[in-house]
């Protein structure tokens, strides 16, 4: 468990010196906005202050159950402390099989497939992650992002086409045609107003 601020500089002062390490990591905060974004981003786990017991025992648990973050993690979470609020970070993905650092820009659009989320990656295999889209949509929707539906959440970037015809979809950079709920259309649009 390593504190954010402390008398002599910061958790991630001390993280800056290590050269490697072999251990499960837990950061605790009291209050910094910044670092909990950059905590989604980089999948590192974190803990607010006062600490409760409840979600210490869950913490601990989850740490139990994932492997011990890389250098590469680590670097990533530093990385992203340090860009402004709306600018393309990286995002770390964990599959069964791999930890995928993705730039947010590269990401065309994440589709809900019950308690999982599958991510359409340019000039990538879509990956298969073991989260909510709900998850992502809150880490997601400041970068430009949109849920436009129970089951979509799209990247306004990569937007080609909005099509009209037969229900109200929208074309994607990689072909995807994803349709755009009654509820969201007016939201949608008011977004692409302001591009």
């Amino acid at each position: 468990m390593l504190d954010i601020r402390m008398k002599d500089g910061t958790g991630f002062d001390m993280l800056r010196k290590l050269t490697h390490y072999n251990f499960a990591l837990v950061f605790l905060t009291a209050h910094d906005d910044h670092a909990l974004e950059a905590f989604r981003f980089s999948a590192v786990d974190y803990l607010l202050k006062p600490v409760d017991p409840d979600d210490l025992q869950r913490t601990i648990e989850k740490v139990r159950k994932q492997q011990t973050p890389t250098r590469e993690v680590l670097n990533t979470l530093l990385e992203n402390m340090q860009k402004f609020s709306g600018a393309a970070r990286k995002i770390v993905l964990r599959t069964s099989e791999a930890i995928h650092f993705i730039n947010s820009d590269d990401i065309i659009h994440c589709e809900s497939a019950d308690n999982y989320t599958r991510f359409f990656i340019r000039e990538r295999k879509p990956l298969m992650i073991s989260q909510s889209l709900k998850t992502f949509e809150e880490i997601l929707e400041p970068l430009g992002f949109l849920r436009i539906h129970q089951s979509h959440l799209i990247n306004l970037r990569h937007i080609c086409k909005v099509d009209r015809k037969g229900g109200f979809r929208i074309e994607m950079t990689d072909g995807s045609m994803i349709p755009v709920a009654v509820r969201k259309k007016e939201m949608l649009l008011n977004r692409l107003a302001g591009l």
